[in-house]
């Protein structure tokens, strides 16, 4: 099951899932919009990237590289309810079978 996870993208099966992507993933790993604003070649490289990497899409690439460590992780959690189920939600793939 964990070949879903090499296979496609987080945003590629929340949008296969369509509506029932809230009964896989908890609310907090479900993908949200977000617009930052980078010098022009960082987003040549870092769409480069993207498609050098089994085609992942920038959001993707973006989302992989950002890394929290535990003691990070336990202060987010005090603040924001769910974030260490939203943390270990690529397991969740697993469940993509039985929708």
């Amino acid at each position: 099951m964990l070949l879903a996870d090499l296979l496609w993208t987080q945003n590629q099966v929340q949008r296969a899932l369509g509506e029932d992507v809230v009964n896989v993933f908890p609310p907090l790993a479900l993908l949200a919009p977000l617009t930052v604003r980078i010098p022009i070649y960082k987003v040549i490289a870092i769409r480069a990237k993207g498609r050098s990497r089994r085609h992942m899409d920038v959001s993707e690439l973006v989302a992989d590289s950002i890394s929290v460590s535990r003691d990070e992780a336990e202060a987010f959690a005090k603040r924001h309810a769910g974030f260490f189920e939203a943390c270990r939600s690529r397991i969740a793939v697993n469940r993509v079978a039985d929708v």
